[in-house]
Formats: structure tokens, C-alpha cells, sequence
């Protein structure tokens, strides 16, 4: 498998390409939830590019290193800040997108929001069964995110 070093240039790029789609479906979000630690730059980023300060993160775990495993729940923000709300889930990667259907019928099942929308900078294609509503680009190579750096091995 062939793996790509991304930029923060790139990262910034991607994010204003999905701004750009926002904005042409006038797809306001209440709130942004950026799911962490890899949605949480392209949250920012979508945050300022859509002045938006309602953000939020949740955490979920399915990989260790570079292999998938059961999806965890770490972390939620308190149901007042989601309920009835107009939400834009962000991620960096969809890959098979159990990940991402995971935290979208758990928002939908407990928090009762009034509209659910994901966005992510790319997406797998070979992997993917459910696409994000709004994406960048889409891949088949393992990406190696700026902030990946820092993960410990």
C-alpha cells in the first residue's frame, strides 16, 4: 500500500473545498463536532472558514496503529448543546465509514438533533460503504496526516 504525506497547505485547501460545498448547499451548521484527535484541525479550520464558535469534539476509538478495531465511545459533548441542533460532524478520513454511521445514529438515537450532515476531507473508496454529504477528495493510499507525526508507535 502506497502512503502519502499530506500537508497542512493541503489540509487548508481540502477544508476551504468543503466550505465552498457548504456554501452552495446554504448549509448552515448550529454546531460543529469535530471527532478526535484527526477531525479536530479540519473542524477549526471549517469553524473559522463558516464563523461558527459552537464546536464541540467527540472522541471514539477504532484503530490502534494502523489496524481496525471495535468502536468505542471516550468522550460526548452534554445532550443541551446538540438537541434540536443543526450538526456538521467532522472527520479527516471516512474509510469504511462504520466510524462516522457509528457517531451519526448515536447523535440521531440520543441527542435528537433537528439535522445530521458529515463532512470529511477524504474518503476511501475502496473501503467506503456510506460517503460523508461533504468531502475533498476521495482515495485508495494510506495518509499520513501532519499531526500523525506525533502519534506514538
Amino acid at each position: 500500500m502506497t502512503k502519502i504525506k499530506l500537508t497542512y497547505t493541503q489540509i487548508e485547501n481540502d477544508c476551504k473545498k468543503i466550505f465552498l460545498q457548504l456554501k452552495k448547499q446554504n448549509y448552515i451548521p448550529d454546531v460543529i463536532l469535530g471527532v478526535s484527535v484527526g477531525g479536530l484541525f479540519p473542524a477549526i479550520h471549517l469553524s473559522r472558514l463558516l464563523d461558527n464558535k459552537n464546536l464541540f469534539s467527540i472522541a471514539v476509538k477504532s484503530y490502534s496503529k494502523e489496524k481496525r478495531g471495535k468502536i468505542e465511545l471516550i468522550n460526548f459533548p452534554a445532550k443541551e448543546f446538540l438537541k434540536n441542533k443543526t450538526i456538521l460532524i467532522v472527520d479527516e478520513i471516512v474509510d469504511s465509514g462504520k466510524t462516522i454511521q457509528f457517531i451519526s445514529s448515536l447523535l440521531k438515537e440520543k441527542y435528537k438533533p433537528k439535522d445530521v450532515k458529515i463532512a470529511s476531507l477524504y474518503v476511501n473508496k475502496k473501503n467506503c460503504t456510506s460517503y460523508p454529504d461533504f468531502y475533498s477528495k476521495t482515495n485508495v493510499d494510506w495518509l499520513i496526516f501532519p499531526w500523525d507525526r506525533f502519534e506514538k508507535v
